[in-house]
C-alpha cells in the first residue's frame, strides 16, 4: 500500500514534465481510476520523461534559435516568431500577450539582457498572468 502510494505521488509530482504545467490532484486521479492500473502505466510515463524534451526546454531553445527575430517582433507587437512561441506557451489570448510584451519591451531586452534572462522574464511572466494554473 505505502508503494503504490509512493509511486502516485511520484507520478503526481513528476506530471509537469509531461504537460506543459503539473496536473491538479483531481485531473491526475482522473487519469488513475484504478491502483492497479499503475504498473502498467509506470513504464510508458518514465518513457515519455526520458524521451520528449520538456516544454520549457523546448521554447527556451527556439527564444535563442530566434532571438533577433524575437526581439524585432515584440517591439513590433506581432510577427511569425512571436505567434510560433505563443502557440509553444498555448496561450489562448494571444493579441493581449503580444501586446504586453511590446508595451514592456524595455523591461525585457534593456541593458543587453542575455537570452537566459529574457527566456526567464518572459517565461514567469506567461505564467504569471497568460496561462490558467489552477
Amino acid at each position: 500500500m505505502k508503494l503504490k502510494l509512493f509511486i502516485l505521488l511520484w507520478l503526481w509530482f513528476f506530471s509537469g514534465y509531461l504537460y506543459s504545467k503539473p496536473l491538479t490532484v483531481k485531473e491526475f486521479f482522473s487519469m488513475t481510476t484504478s491502483a492497479t492500473v499503475l504498473p502498467t502505466m509506470l513504464p510508458s510515463y518514465t518513457s515519455v520523461m526520458h524521451n520528449a524534451p520538456h516544454p520549457y526546454a523546448k521554447r527556451k531553445r527556439f527564444i535563442k534559435e530566434n532571438f533577433e527575430n524575437l526581439k524585432d517582433e515584440i517591439a513590433k507587437g506581432e510577427g511569425e516568431h512571436l505567434d510560433t512561441l505563443a502557440t509553444l506557451y498555448s496561450i489562448n489570448d494571444a493579441e493581449r500577450w503580444k501586446h504586453y510584451l511590446q508595451t514592456h519591451f524595455e523591461e525585457i531586452f534593456g541593458e543587453e539582457k542575455s537570452v537566459e534572462a529574457v527566456s526567464i522574464y518572459i517565461n514567469k511572466v506567461t505564467y504569471d498572468d497568460f496561462i490558467d494554473n489552477k
